[in-house]
């Protein structure tokens, strides 16, 4: 079977209508790298935030490294960065335990307080959703 990445997006979006976090993650990306859609990267992150806050670990991670890197997407900023690689380590990312040390290790004697409670806030948040 061909790849139709623009039938991809539409299955997407009527996924999106039923709130699949996976949908959002994979839509993101497809407006990150201008699959199937102009490339948007503004609106990629904005999806990626959204499967994120629903509890999608693969989002919360590579919204960390969006962050990290400040690639155009989003403004470069250590402290989102270090928030979503919280919340994707505590969901199981695989790899997302490494990048909060990296990111401790690159700011020594910086208190990270506040990073630790928004990612508090947005695991409460999203225990909530799943309960729901």
């Amino acid at each position: 079977m061909k790849k139709d990445p623009r039938r991809a997006v539409e299955y997407y979006e009527r996924a999106i209508q039923e709130e699949i976090p996976e949908a959002y993650l994979n839509l993101g990306n497809m407006y990150l790298r201008g699959d199937g859609v102009l490339q948007d990267a503004r609106n990629g992150a904005s999806l990626l935030r959204e499967a994120a806050h629903r509890g999608n670990e693969i989002a919360c991670y590579s919204l960390g490294t969006l962050f990290f890197k400040g690639d155009g997407a989003v403004e470069k900023d250590l402290g989102q960065a270090l928030i979503y690689f919280m919340v994707a380590a505590k969901l199981g990312h695989p790899e997302a335990k490494k990048a909060v040390y990296m990111i401790q290790a690159m700011s020594p004697g910086r208190d990270f307080q506040k990073e630790l409670t928004a990612a508090g806030g947005l695991l409460g948040e999203i225990e909530q959703q799943r309960r729901h």
